[in-house]
C-alpha cells in the first residue's frame, strides 16, 4: 500500500533567469527646413522609456522608444541649435527558461548617445541600449510534513526545520501623476527646454491594511536656454505616494520596488518662463519576499512492515542580501582649453560584471562646457567603478548599478567629475533538502524479527545518532531513551547504550 502522506504548500515564484540583453538603434534624420545648416554637433543625450513587455514560450518582447536631444552649432549663428528625436524600440529576444507564465522585472538604461553628421542637412544618430531583465516563474513547491496513520503502521518518521525566503508575489502598477514647478528667481528664466532627465527612485515600503503602500519620487534634471542664449540647468524632486494590491504577505516581508518611466512631457506654463508642468506615468514593479519556516521528514521507516521509502530533493531559497552600497568617485576629464563653465554632466552605465568577490561597473562619463571663446565643446572618458561583494561560491548575484549623484567643476587640465555610484546587489542561495516523498508499505507480510534478540547492548560511535540506532534494530528512538535514561539530553560518543527491540 501507499503510505499516505501530509503536505504543506507554497505558491511561489521561482527566479528562472537574469540577463542583460543589449541592443544599438540608429536613426537617419533630414535637418527640418526651418532650421539652419549644421556646422558642427555638440552633444547628444538620450533617455529610455519602457511602454510595453511581454512573455512567451521562449522568448520576450521589448516595446519603447529612445528619446533624443542633438545640439549643434549652426551657421551665421551664434549659440546652440536642437534637434530632437524618437527612435522606436520594438524588438523580441530569445531566452531559454522564460514561458508565458513568466513576468518579468525589467529595468532599461542609455549606455551611449552619439551623432554624427553626414552632411550640413543630415545627421546619423546612435543610442545604446541596455535592459537588465530578472525572470521569475511560478512554481507550487509540495514537501511532506507528517505521515498519516503513522502510529498503526509503526512508521517512524524524522521531522527537520527548514527555512527558506520565498517571492510569494511578482506584480506591477502603470500610475501617473503631475505636479507644477517654478524655476527660482535666482536661475535665469526659460526661453527653450532643450532636455529634461527623470529619474524614478523608491524610498520607502511597507503594509497599511493589507495593501502595499510605497512612496518615493522623480528627479528631474533641465537643461534649457536663457532669452540671452545661456546655457542653464534647474533640478527638481517630485514625490509620488502610491498604494499597491499584493495579497495576503506577512508583515515583516521584504518589498522590493523597482520605478521606471514609460511616459513624461513637460511644457511651459505662462510666458514668463518659470512655470512648467510635469506630467510623468511610471511603471512600479515589486517582488515581495517572505521567509517560512517548514517542516519537512527527512526520513522513515516501519517497524513492523517492509518499506521502501522514496526521496526528492527541495530547493529552498535563501535571502542573503538586498541592499544597495555606494562607492564615491572622483575623476578628472581632460579637455582641449580650460573650461569657462560646466553646462551639462552624465554618466551612462555601460555594463555590469562579476568576478570573483568584486563587481565592476563600466561608466561613461560626458560633460558639455564652454570654451574661453563662447563656443561649447563636450568632453568624454571612459572609467571603471568597483565595489566589494563577500559571498560564496554557490551564491547568486543579481546586479544593478545607477549614477544618482552626478557634479563636476573646473579643474586643472580638464573638469573634475563627483559621481556617487549606487550598486543594487541581491544575494540568493538555493539550499538543498533531502524529504520524503513517497512511501511504499508492504502491509501483508511482517518484518520477520524471529531469532533476534530482545535488547542489545552496544557502544555508540562518534557521529552517530540515536535515529540510525533506532532504524538499524527497528525499534523507536524514544525507547532508547526510556531504556538508557536519557530524556534530559543526548547520548554521548562512547556511551554503552542499551537497545530494546519492538515485538
Amino acid at each position: 500500500m501507499n503510505v499516505t502522506l501530509m503536505r504543506d504548500e507554497i505558491s511561489c515564484f521561482a527566479l528562472a533567469l537574469h540577463t542583460a540583453l543589449t541592443r544599438e538603434e540608429t536613426l537617419e534624420m533630414i535637418v527640418p527646413d526651418d532650421c539652419p545648416d549644421i556646422v558642427e554637433i555638440v552633444d547628444t543625450d538620450a533617455a529610455v522609456q519602457l511602454r510595453g513587455k511581454e512573455c512567451a514560450e521562449g522568448c520576450v518582447t521589448l516595446h519603447g522608444a529612445a528619446l533624443c536631444s542633438v545640439l549643434y552649432q549652426p551657421e551665421g549663428e551664434q549659440g546652440l541649435r536642437q534637434l530632437r528625436a524618437e527612435l522606436p524600440i520594438q524588438f523580441t529576444a530569445d531566452l531559454e527558461g522564460v514561458t508565458g507564465q513568466s513576468r518579468c522585472v525589467l529595468l532599461p538604461r542609455v549606455t551611449l548617445a552619439e551623432t554624427r553628421a553626414v552632411n550640413p542637412r543630415k545627421i546619423l544618430i546612435r543610442v545604446g541600449l541596455c535592459f537588465d531583465l530578472t525572470a521569475y516563474e511560478p512554481t507550487l513547491l509540495r514537501c511532506c510534513t507528517g505521515v498519516e496513520d503513522r502510529e498503526t503502521l509503526g512508521i517512524e518518521a524524522r521531522t527537520e526545520q527548514y527555512s527558506g525566503t520565498f517571492a510569494v508575489h511578482v506584480g506591477e502598477k502603470v500610475f501617473p501623476y503631475a505636479d507644477e514647478v517654478q524655476i527660482p528667481g535666482s536661475k535665469p528664466p526659460m526661453e527653450e527646454l532643450l532636455r529634461a532627465r527623470c529619474r524614478p527612485f523608491c524610498t520607502e515600503s511597507r503594509l497599511l491594511g493589507g495593501k502595499l503602500v510605497f512612496k518615493g519620487g522623480t528627479a528631474i534634471q533641465l537643461l534649457y536656454l536663457s532669452p540671452e542664449g545661456q546655457l542653464c540647468t534647474a533640478a527638481f524632486e517630485l514625490p509620488f505616494s502610491q498604494i499597491a494590491d499584493v495579497g495576503p504577505v506577512a508583515e515583516d516581508a521584504d518589498f522590493q520596488v523597482e520605478c521606471v518611466v514609460t511616459g513624461s512631457e513637460i511644457y511651459p506654463l505662462d510666458g514668463e518662463g518659470r512655470g512648467l508642468s510635469v506630467e510623468l506615468e511610471l511603471l512600479a514593479q515589486i517582488v515581495v519576499r517572505e521567509t517560512r519556516t517548514l517542516s519537512v521528514v527527512t526520513d522513515a521507516y516501519s517497524i513492523r512492515h517492509p518499506g521502501a521509502p522514496e526521496f526528492e530533493t527541495y530547493a529552498l531559497p535563501q535571502l542573503v542580501e538586498r541592499g544597495l552600497r555606494r562607492q564615491t568617485v572622483r575623476e578628472v576629464i581632460e579637455t582641449a582649453a580650460l573650461p569657462q563653465g560646466i553646462c551639462d554632466v552624465r554618466a551612462y552605465v555601460s555594463q555590469v560584471t562579476t568576478s570573483g568577490g568584486e563587481l565592476t561597473a563600466e561608466l561613461r562619463l560626458a560633460v558639455l562646457y564652454q570654451t574661453e571663446e563662447g563656443g561649447f565643446a563636450q568632453a568624454l572618458r571612459q572609467v571603471a567603478v568597483k565595489c566589494p561583494v563577500e559571498r560564496e561560491a554557490d551564491t547568486l548575484c543579481v546586479a544593478g548599478c545607477t549614477v544618482p549623484e552626478v557634479d563636476a567643476s573646473a579643474a586643472p587640465g580638464g573638469v573634475e567629475m563627483r559621481l556617487g555610484v549606487d550598486f543594487h546587489l541581491l544575494l540568493l542561495r538555493q539550499s538543498r533538502v533531502f524529504g520524503l516523498s513517497a512511501f511504499a508499505l508492504n502491509t501483508d507480510q511482517p518484518l520477520d524479527q524471529e531469532g533476534q534478540p530482545s535488547i542489545v547492548l552496544r557502544q555508540m560511535a562518534q557521529g552517530e545518532t540515536l535515529w540510525e540506532i533506532a532504524k538499524t534494530y527497528l525499534t523507536t528512538q524514544a525507547e532508547i531513551e526510556q531504556a538508557n535514561g536519557l530524556e534530559g539530553g543526548p547520548a554521548a560518543p562512547g556511551q554503552m547504550l542499551l537497545i530494546p527491540r519492538k515485538r
